[in-house]
């Protein structure tokens, strides 16, 4: 009886987020049964959910790029802005993006957008990935392809002839653009402008890659990524109280 006092007070919580709709939810707390309440939770979050993703898309402006950025587009753009100054991509895939590490989060929170037949600086593009995060507000993951924030550009140049011949041309074509850079540990060409933003230069074997990511890169990651454990969280408790008596297979 706790718990379901628990999922009560957690309706009680998420009655706000009605008050701006023209529909009415009913549900007396004294008399519901859990499938009610639950029902009633869920009505109410996916309200509180597309009110959020109003809000976001109302308050979003869009500015020039400005130092580092990837073929103009600016950093945390939405999708459907970028997508007005690159296109459509050839492939979308939602089962995984990547930080700026090259690691890979592979629990649905953003989209990478890839595209063919491009080229950069007179080279040949084999694979070019523009990389989104869904945005988060007020703790909610909102889940809108064409909300979703561009936090990341990479090319990648494959099959050179002479790899050396091509460092020194892109590095230099860079230094024009962006001025003087430092170099990791690896070996990588680091340049990064006054406001954090950062663009890679990576060679290996025949090939080299250009990184491109916003200064907010990781701290949107990890904004989108808390949302998610919280959701599963929730999911979890609410599955342990409507198993609370299931001993099946124990």
């Amino acid at each position: 009886m706790k718990k379901l006092s628990f999922l009560c007070l957690c309706l009680l919580l998420l009655l706000c987020a009605q008050a701006a709709h023209a529909d009415t939810l009913t549900i007396d707390l004294d008399a519901a049964d859990y499938d009610e309440v639950v029902s009633a939770i869920g009505t109410l979050k996916a309200l509180r959910l597309q009110m959020l993703r109003e809000k976001y898309a109302d308050s979003q402006t869009i500015t020039a790029a400005d130092g580092i950025s990837f073929r103009g587009i600016p950093w945390g753009a939405a999708r459907s802005e970028a997508e007005k100054i690159v296109g459509l991509a050839n492939s979308v895939r939602r089962s995984h993006i990547l930080n700026t590490k090259s690691q890979a989060y592979t629990n649905g929170m953003g989209i990478d957008d890839q595209y063919s037949d491009w080229t950069a600086a007179g080279y040949a593009v084999t694979y070019c990935d523009l990389y989104y995060v869904y945005p988060v507000l007020d703790g909610m993951l909102i889940r809108d392809d064409a909300l979703a924030r561009f936090y990341m550009g990479q090319y990648d140049i494959r099959s050179l002839g002479d790899i050396n011949a091509a460092l020194a041309d892109i590095s230099g074509k860079l230094v024009k653009l962006y001025g003087g850079y430092s170099i990791a540990n690896n070996g990588d060409f680091i340049w990064t402008d006054d406001l954090g933003n950062t663009l890679i230069l990576h060679t290996w074997s025949s090939s080299f890659s250009l990184t491109y990511y916003a200064a907010e890169a990781e701290d949107w990651l990890a904004e989108a990524n808390r949302a998610i454990q919280l959701e599963n969280a929730e999911q979890e408790e609410l599955t342990r109280i409507q198993n609370e008596n299931n001993t099946d297979g124990l």
